[in-house]
């Protein structure tokens, strides 16, 4: 998913270019962290995808020779 926002984001720039000439440098500003809290809402209420309970505990941190 980081490859899309990361796309997204290069192809925003010259429409935000282009805003910013005809209404000025604070309203593309406003539209890019307006876009920038939409992705943050995604990112917050997406969940990722579920970690194994082994990776958890601190004995599976350990190396394999260690003296724990």
């Amino acid at each position: 998913m980081g490859g899309a926002l990361a796309a997204g984001q290069t192809a925003g720039g010259p429409l935000l270019g282009r805003l910013a000439e005809a209404h000025g440098p604070s309203a593309a500003f406003a539209v890019a962290v307006g876009a920038a809290v939409l992705i943050l809402g995604l990112a917050l209420t997406t969940r990722g995808p579920d970690r194994p309970s082994a990776a958890l505990t601190p004995a599976a941190a350990a190396p394999a020779g260690s003296a724990r």
